[in-house]
């Protein structure tokens, strides 16, 4: 019965917006944060990442190794932290602010 009545409805027209947003906030500089930082800038998004320590890294910067990323799994991985934030640090899409909250 539903189907009969939605077959003489019109097709709804998508939404679109007029001048979508090219920026993206990224709240936090953990290894999620510096991660989709890195890779909304890469997809040519501005981005401004928040974190309310003093540095980047989250509970990163106290890990030694990590688990491993890539075949044969045998050995642990190094820490990726200072690669992640050097990256995001360089990158020119990319402003960071330290030590900073964001309030409603």
């Amino acid at each position: 019965m539903a189907l009969a009545r939605a077959g003489g409805s019109a097709v709804p027209e998508p939404f679109r917006l007029e001048n979508p947003s090219r920026a993206i906030l990224v709240v936090g500089g953990g290894l999620a944060g510096l991660t989709a930082a890195l890779e909304a800038a890469r997809a040519a998004y501005r981005v401004i990442l928040v974190e309310r320590e003093n540095s980047l890294g989250g509970w990163l910067r106290n890990v030694y190794r990590c688990a491993p990323l890539r075949p044969p799994y045998a050995e642990s991985a190094e820490n990726p932290f200072h690669l992640l934030s050097r990256e995001v640090e360089s990158h020119p899409g990319i402003v960071v602010y330290r030590g900073a909250s964001i309030e409603r």
